[in-house]
Order: structure tokens, then C-alpha cells, then sequence
């Protein structure tokens, strides 16, 4: 009966030993330590979102545009220039983050006159803000880009002497509608989840994931600087 007993064990840990590792087992620590470390970063940054709004929504699209100018730089294949990165995320920080933080305050104030009127439908609400978003906000966070963007190439170092106004206008007529195509090819979509399901404080973040592209797209259109 011993033997028998031993024979069974033996034969079990014979078994253990040689059949294939678990690899749900090997992945489960990994897993549970990227959900860890996730949800930590997330809640991280929703305390500073509520601590200080702006300023943690400006560093976020600093982010997203430095990223996505250097991605424009990577697909070209040209020699990289960090200046160039440079004035993109100033871009980010100093003008699409304080408009953006603004124009989807203002959206947001429609929404709620509008559904607490009874005037509108919460649908109606937010295919009227979809509009609005796709055509004054789009129109005028593109066409203000050309002028952010000879401002900060001329004010930061190692900027020429260009005219930011002239120079600015005259890229402007050139490449205005380019950009509004592209803008409509990218962005009708996101911005229709961001105004249908991502509350308030957390829509230029959702914005910012997507502007990585954007910004990769708004960089090849501008290659050469504005007056290419």
C-alpha cells in the first residue's frame, strides 16, 4: 500500500516536472503589475487635473505635439531637428491646451442650457456641438496655428528675423484648406466620442491621444517650415 502511494506521488511530481510551464501563470504577475502601474498614472493625473486643470492639460498637449512632430520627422526620413520638435510643443502648451481647455468649457455650457431648457434633445446637443467643433472651432484652431507657429520659430533660439504677421498670412492662403481637408478626414469621429462620452475635465486628454496623429499630420503639411 506504501509503495502503491509512493508509486502515485512519484508519478504526480514525475508529471509536474515535465509538463509545459504555465504561462497564464508566468503573465499574471506582469499583467496585474501594467494594471498596477496604469491605474496609478491615471489617478496621478486626475488629482493634478483637478488640482490644476490647465496646467496639466498643458503639459499633456506639449507632449502630444512634440510626439507627433518627431514621428513626422521619423516617416520623412530627413536629419532630425529638435528645434523644430521644440517649436511644435510650445505650440501644444501655449496654444491648441489654453484653446482647446476654453472652447470645450464653452461646448459644455451649450450642452447644459441647452438640455435643461428643454430647448434641445441631448442628440440634438451634440450634433450641434459636433458642428460647431468641425467647422468655427476647426477653422479657427488650424488658421491660428499658422500664426502660432511663426511666432514661436522666430522666439525661440535660433529663430530667423521673418515677419511672423506676413509670414503667417502668406502660408496661411497657401495651406489653410489643405489642413481643413485633413482635419475632416481625422477628426469628425474622435470628436464625436469625445462630446458624446468623455466627461468635461478629461476631453483634451481623449483629444491629446488623438492629436499625436494630428500633429504628425499638421508637421508633414508644414515641413520645410511655413514658407516651403
Amino acid at each position: 500500500m506504501r509503495r502503491r502511494g509512493a508509486s502515485l506521488l512519484f508519478a504526480a511530481a514525475t508529471a509536474a516536472a515535465l509538463s509545459p510551464p504555465n504561462r497564464s501563470a508566468r503573465k499574471a504577475p506582469l499583467r496585474q503589475a501594467t494594471t498596477t502601474i496604469s491605474g496609478g498614472v491615471l489617478r496621478a493625473y486626475d488629482s493634478l487635473l483637478k488640482r490644476r486643470p490647465l496646467p496639466t492639460k498643458m503639459a499633456s498637449s506639449g507632449a502630444a505635439s512634440a510626439l507627433g512632430d518627431a514621428l513626422a520627422q521619423t516617416i520623412v526620413g530627413n536629419t532630425y531637428d529638435p528645434r523644430r520638435t521644440l517649436v511644435f510643443a510650445a505650440i501644444g502648451v501655449f496654444y491648441f491646451a489654453p484653446l482647446l481647455h476654453l472652447w470645450y468649457k464653452a461646448l459644455h455650457k451649450l450642452e447644459k442650457s441647452g438640455v435643461s431648457s428643454g430647448r434641445f434633445t441631448r442628440r440634438q446637443v451634440i450634433f450641434l456641438q459636433l458642428l460647431m467643433n468641425q467647422s468655427i472651432g476647426a477653422m479657427c484652431a488650424n488658421g491660428g496655428f499658422f500664426y502660432a507657429y511663426a511666432a514661436f520659430d522666430r522666439w525661440l533660439p535660433g529663430g530667423g528675423n521673418a515677419p511672423i504677421i506676413e509670414t503667417a498670412s502668406r502660408a496661411f492662403q497657401r495651406k489653410f484648406w489643405r489642413i481643413m481637408k485633413a482635419n475632416w478626414v481625422v477628426w469628425p469621429l474622435p470628436s464625436f466620442v469625445n462630446l458624446a462620452l468623455v466627461p468635461l475635465d478629461y476631453r483634451v486628454l481623449f483629444m491629446n491621444c488623438f492629436a499625436v496623429v494630428w500633429k504628425c499630420v499638421l508637421s508633414l503639411l508644414t515641413r520645410g517650415g511655413l514658407a516651403a
